[in-house]
């Protein structure tokens, strides 16, 4: 994961373990708030900007 987008994260709490990177789109396994969560996106991670992605992974896990 590019070092932009994994510091913005983990200002936030999020520690991104491993990004499995699919023909079609990513997934995304991190640490947030000592559980580990895998979050399947519908592209790629750095087709959208780091905050953009900090948006998707917490309204995955916080259910917003």
């Amino acid at each position: 994961m590019r070092s932009e987008y994994r510091r913005v994260l983990e200002k936030s709490g999020i520690r991104v373990l491993d990004v499995y990177r699919r023909k079609d789109r990513d997934s995304v396994r991190f640490l947030y708030r000592g559980k580990v969560h895998v979050v399947d996106l519908k592209g790629f991670y750095d087709s959208v900007k780091p905050e953009e992605l900090l948006n998707v992974l917490l309204s995955q896990v916080e259910g917003r």
